[in-house]
């Protein structure tokens, strides 16, 4: 909300210098606020939104920018918040009311009892903004809803102004400086947190501009998501292209068209059909529908014909001659090998006798004939017997090996014969079926008789035979030559018919491609005729589309002007303001430490420039703590809700943001400005003792102080409120009495006075008086002692009214006087008060009317010191 509010700041400053193309835009930003501000520079999220909504909405664009609610404001400042009603809101379930009509409203709880949900129903009351939503990215309704009931928040604040009391009305710019956040000041502090132009972040962070700061500074160039448009042209472009390559395709049709042709006359020039067309000479070739032949198949049926008469292959019959021959030459062996060994075949089985005898010779006595044992040969060496048995036996025995050998190859030739038998009747079967003379079936060539008489048959049936062959082939061999012949022509033809069939194909091909890319190229023109008016649009929004982006660029650097000066426009004239608060809470400090002068930054790039009381200049930024910035923050928002004019103040757990050194100054700054002094405050707070310590400077504490007490949420989530206890001195030692209980009223007493010591003594100094007082410490460690502390007051009040005709002090030291006498009067209240905090064993009983007057004579101390 507060980055919206902001943006339409911006749109009223400038709306007048905006271009109206600007305008369309800032509309179109306007419109669709949320949406657009939830994006950011990554990946380009932003700039791709807004460029879609550009391209989406193109035609809704105006130029005339609805700023009504922020013309028509009319301001009707708050002069007090009176009641605020709280149900179904965050941490509240219940409904809850909160009388907050008086000065002094506190809120008290631990981290995490509600403080903060209640601090946020103020500022969506007064802003109708949650910054802390914005930060976490939640949208507002969301963020606002009870987890647990999860029923419509009901949030009603009513306001004192001065038309009179009524609900609220959400203003972000009226009633922001009214809220002091904890987080701002934190947030401003930190300065190595924010690398980006720290200065302004800082002051950002600090007014609560810093959601509108990372709105603005999270816009990136539109240019490369606004990209010209160039769906049309590019289509265009592709129909250019298939035009051009239709016509590439034509002109090659057109080429093949031609090659065919001529290819089909020099095929027909270098054939013996030179007269005929390639589509005649084909139709010849291969005949046509009305069931002619064609020149080929004419030629196959001669063919036909003529393969019917088969020649007789003459190598069947040579091959029966040859196995024939085969058989005669071995039935001459067989005959004549057995017609030798015949006469021989008693003689043979003596061969084995012939060896033995042989054998014997060298054995037996070889002078001895080894049959008849009658002597061979005299003692001369003449042969006695008509043959010498051993070598006779000898030349038998090799006469006899020689037709032993015979016979093998008798054995030999038969089993060759056998062989053959085989080879014959295959041979001869063939010769049968091919030999125009047939051999008689009849006869039977079982075995070698058969065969050997029918040797001269079979010699004449195979002469008979291959003269038969011979005089056959001879015969058809025109007819052979005549076949040959056609086959060669059919060859012919046949490649002739092929290449012509090739050649029309090709053209039939390429006159269907010209007629089909002639098509195609009508249809393309046809789209390009249709698609350039398209194309005109399209270059017409492109040349929109440039001007949005040099508008949108033009608009968004104003964007970010505004932005930078915003946080200077808010620090304008706060400088002496700020130094004056920031010295109140620094007051204690060295006087090297104190800031003599201060300015804040009249440009972005200027430095919070301070000196100190020793002449040395430094950027604040720089040279300061962070406990020292954020005392600094926090001066600047007090100083900021002072120039505009604001009458309320709420602190969302601010002072727990500042150190321990500098919450007395923050407390003192606050109830003794006098620029604030008057302010209603509402602050919610965990710190007990910086409450209790505010609680005893309210004057008139029933008048002008509620408090509330958040219960801690350990039993469940809701908020819970429970019994307050003031943190009032002088109430709760009132409570004390009139409960009947004087030794704790007197214990609250003593706290009382001890706390209004000090204050006493600053109240003179404060009224330019002589403030030195003498005071008895019993040692260097000791506090001074509360009896002395009152003692030396009141005389020195006594020397001043002396002193001053006007009688200022007069009242004071009539009531220290009576106190301190009361004291010495009655030693029981004086034991008390001097050391009431301690168990004390007693036999008497307190007097609880001199008690009353005791209490009574404070109260009126309490009233006078804090009041006048």
């Amino acid at each position: 909300m507060s980055a919206f509010f902001e943006y339409k700041k911006f749109l009223a400053a400038n709306q007048l210098t905006l271009s109206d193309d600007e305008k369309k835009i800032a509309n179109l930003i306007l419109i669709n606020f949320e949406q657009i501000k939830s994006k950011s520079r990554s990946a380009g999220s932003r700039s791709k939104l807004i460029a879609k909504l550009l391209q989406e909405k193109s035609g809704e664009l105006k130029a005339n920018i609805n700023l009504q609610e922020i013309s028509n404001h009319k301001s009707n400042k708050i002069n007090k918040i009176t009641k605020l009603i709280i149900s179904n809101f965050r941490g509240f379930q219940e409904e809850h009311t909160f009388d907050l009509s008086k000065k002094n409203n506190f809120i008290f709880g631990e981290n995490g009892s509600g403080k903060s949900s209640f601090f946020e129903a103020l500022e969506y009351s007064l802003t109708g903004n949650i910054s802390e939503a914005s930060g976490k990215r939640i949208s507002l309704n969301n963020y606002i809803k009870n987890s647990e009931t999860k029923k419509k928040p009901d949030v009603k604040l009513y306001v004192d102004t001065i038309s009179g009391e009524s609900e609220v009305n959400k203003n972000f710019s009226e009633n922001s400086s009214i809220l002091i956040e904890k987080n701002r000041i934190e947030g401003f502090s930190r300065v190595s947190s924010y690398t980006r132009s720290v200065q302004q972040e800082r002051l950002s962070i600090l007014f609560g501009t810093d959601e509108f700061s990372n709105f603005c500074t999270n816009f990136a160039p539109l240019s490369s998501y606004l990209l010209p448009l160039e769906k049309q042209k590019k289509t265009l472009e592709s129909y250019e292209s298939i035009r051009k390559i239709n016509q590439h395709n034509l002109d090659n049709s057109i080429k093949s068209i031609d090659a065919s042709i001529r290819e089909g006359r020099n095929i027909l020039n270098n054939s013996e059909y030179k007269n005929e067309t390639s589509k005649s000479l084909l139709d010849k070739l291969i005949g046509n529908s009305d069931n002619d032949q064609g020149l080929i198949e004419i030629e196959r049926q001669k063919l036909e014909q003529l393969n019917k008469v088969k020649p007789i292959d003459e190598r069947v019959i040579q091959a029966f001659g040859t196995t024939l021959d085969k058989l005669k030459k071995t039935i001459t062996i067989i005959d004549k090998t057995s017609k030798e060994i015949s006469g021989f075949k008693d003689k043979i089985s003596l061969k084995s006798l012939y060896e033995y005898i042989v054998q014997t010779k060298n054995i037996l006595d070889n002078n001895r004939c080894p049959a008849c044992q009658s002597i061979i040969r005299d003692f001369s060496g003449q042969l006695l017997l008509e043959k010498d048995p051993f070598n006779y036996a000898k030349l038998m025995g090799e006469e006899l090996s020689f037709f032993k050998n015979k016979e093998d190859n008798l054995n030999l030739a038969k089993k060759e014969f056998d062989n053959l038998i085989p080879t014959f009747y295959s041979s001869l079967t063939k010769v049968n079926e091919v030999s125009k003379i047939k051999l008689d079936r009849d006869i039977k060539y079982s075995n070698y008789k058969e065969i050997k008489d029918s040797i001269n048959n079979l010699e004449s049936f195979y002469l008979q035979s291959k003269l038969e062959a011979e005089k056959f082939n001879i015969t058809i061999k025109t007819s052979l030559d005549e076949a040959n012949k056609i086959k060669q022509r059919i060859n012919k033809l046949e490649i002739l018919k092929t290449k012509l069939t090739e050649l029309r194909t090709k053209y039939k091909i390429a006159l269907a491609n010209k007629k089909e890319v002639e098509e195609k190229t009508e249809k393309t023109n046809e789209l390009i005729r249709n698609i350039q008016p398209l194309v005109n649009i399209e270059n017409e929004r492109n040349t929109y589309n440039n001007a949005l982006n040099v508008a949108y660029s033009s608009l968004i650097d104003r964007l970010k002007k505004y932005n930078e000066n915003l946080p200077i426009e808010l620090a304008s004239e706060l400088s002496e303001l700020t130094l004056e608060i920031y010295n109140s809470i620094n007051k204690h400090n060295f006087d090297h430490e104190v800031i003599k002068c201060l300015t804040l930054p009249s440009k972005p790039e200027n430095d919070i420039q301070i000196e100190f009381l020793d002449g040395t200049k430094d950027n604040a930024l720089k040279i300061l703590s962070e406990g020292h910035l954020k005392c600094l923050g926090l001066s600047i928002l007090l100083a900021k809700n002072i120039k505009d004019n604001q009458k309320i103040i709420i602190f969302d757990d601010v002072v727990n943001a500042i150190d321990d050194e500098h919450r007395k100054g923050v407390r003192d700054t606050l109830l003794t400005n006098e620029n604030i002094i008057n302010h209603q405050f509402i602050i919610t707070t965990h710190a007990a003792e910086f409450l209790s310590l505010l609680e005893n400077m309210v004057g008139d504490y029933k008048s002008e102080v509620n408090r509330y007490d958040f219960c801690n949420r350990s039993n469940g989530r809701k908020v819970s409120l429970k019994i307050t206890s003031p943190g009032s001195y002088i109430i709760k030692a009132r409570g004390s009495f009139e409960n009947n209980d004087p030794r704790d009223c007197l214990m609250n007493l003593r706290r009382t006075l001890e706390f209004l010591a000090p204050a006493i003594w600053k109240k003179l100094a404060k009224k330019n008086y002589d403030s030195n007082i003498s005071m008895l410490f019993y040692g260097p460690n000791f506090e001074p002692n509360l009896s002395n502390y009152l003692e030396a007051l009141r005389k020195k009040i006594a020397t001043l009214n002396k002193k001053d005709d006007t009688n200022q002090l007069a009242e004071f030291e009539e009531i220290l006087t009576k106190i301190i006498n009361l004291k010495e009067k009655n030693k029981l209240i004086r034991m008390f008060l001097n050391k009431a905090t301690h168990f004390e064993e007693k036999e008497e009983e307190f007097d609880n009317n001199e008690v009353e007057v005791i209490l009574i004579l404070i109260e009126r101390l309490n009233n006078i010191t804090l009041n006048k």
